[in-house]
């Protein structure tokens, strides 16, 4: 159940990266503006803002997911993509009506691969 985002290499490190990117992006733009990046996986474009990134909660949820705690993946989910979570899942969701957690977990690694591609 949702092994592939507990057994992936992608760990904190790489969050670390991405809020570090999103630091020193434009800096001369008002902090008050999202840095938005636009990312499509299995067929579903999102926009993620990076400052979520810093977000020391967000760094809980990733290391408990990755930790074997899959029941903290939907909070995740939420955390990262909030107002497009629907949109998420009803784009992974099988003919079945199930949204599988192998699924979700392979579309949320490739959103942060996208995201910080160096990593």
């Amino acid at each position: 159940m949702a092994t592939l985002l507990m057994n992936t290499s992608l760990k904190l490190p790489l969050v670390m990266e991405m809020h570090k990117q999103a630091s020193t992006a434009d800096n001369a733009s008002s902090k008050a503006a999202k840095k938005l990046i636009t990312v499509t996986s299995h067929g579903i474009t999102v926009e993620v803002d990076q400052d979520k990134f810093n977000d020391l909660e967000l760094f809980d949820m990733i290391d408990e997911v990755q930790s074997g705690n899959v029941f903290k993946m939907p909070k995740l989910m939420k955390r990262i993509f909030d107002k497009q979570y629907d949109l998420v899942m009803e784009g992974l969701r099988e003919e079945s009506g199930v949204v599988s957690a192998d699924t979700a977990s392979e579309f949320l690694i490739e959103v942060l691969k996208q995201i910080s591609p160096n990593s």
